[in-house]
């Protein structure tokens, strides 16, 4: 079976989470697009299921990645839908994932919402620190299996729109997000945020920026020098974040309620 996966991961948690939905099933042949670092929106020759695996900022999925989404085309071609939230809520973000990709000649036929590191945690007002942990890893790969054994088997059933959060979408955040300012006193030009950034703010030499900031604090996340430090706006939600998100939030695994 051809497996393509699309997902966008800038600090690495989204990624964890696909790594194991598909870690038994490498007698299958998997192609991976990055939309972190990439803009390819082709399916792979003969894609038999696609995997869509993208985070949730404020309750959707970010403005770039929807973009990409849109040009995602499909024949009839099943597809599971991942989303990855920082133990606040996934709200409706998996919904409208659903809502394009049936539009778009995808046929959704599982789901599922994670727990990852919140991207504004911090060690000092930590939000899902270690997440997904080792019980999420394993929850993930049961999916994994459970999604392929239904396709080999001939079981699957298509999800429908009632499966999903059913709450009126919230309205996406525009790109305009300050950018985290750089003190140039403590870099020490390692490299290691420019290509991490999705956006490619911080172009290798360049102390200048440059893009438009998502806010995902990939930068922050690697830099070991203490240089980046994210705007007043995000250091106010972090807190209130820590705050509100302290209970153990678990992965909503969605199946069609026929199966």
């Amino acid at each position: 079976m051809n497996i393509s996966i699309f997902l966008f991961s800038p600090t690495k948690t989204t990624h964890t989470v696909v790594r194991a939905m598909t870690s038994q099933l490498q007698q299958h042949h998997i192609t991976e697009t990055n939309w972190t670092h990439s803009d390819n929106c082709e399916l792979a020759p003969e894609t038999n299921l696609v995997i869509l695996a993208v985070p949730v900022y404020s309750g959707l999925a970010p403005v770039t990645v929807i973009e990409r989404i849109k040009s995602l085309r499909g024949k009839q071609t099943p597809i599971v839908l991942i989303s990855v939230y920082g133990n606040r809520g996934a709200d409706t973000a998996t919904r409208e994932l659903y809502e394009i990709t049936s539009r778009n000649g995808f046929i959704p036929i599982a789901a599922a919402e994670f727990i990852g590191e919140h991207s504004y945690s911090t060690p000092t007002h930590p939000i899902a620190v270690g997440r997904p942990d080792r019980d999420d890893l394993l929850l993930a790969q049961e999916f994994g299996n459970s999604v392929m054994a239904s396709l080999e088997n001939d079981t699957t059933q298509p999800l429908t729109s009632e499966d999903f959060d059913q709450s009126p979408h919230r309205e996406r955040n525009p790109l305009q997000f300050e950018t985290p300012t750089k003190d140039l006193a403590k870099c020490t030009h390692c490299g290691k945020c420019e290509p991490v950034c999705p956006q490619n703010i911080w172009p290798l030499g360049n102390d200048q920026q440059k893009g438009t900031c998502i806010g995902c604090c990939a930068c922050i996340k690697v830099c070991n020098d203490d240089a980046l430090t994210p705007p007043q706006k995000i250091r106010e939600f972090t807190v209130k974040l820590n705050q509100l998100c302290q209970e153990r939030k678990e992965p909503n695994l969605i199946r069609s309620k026929e199966v």
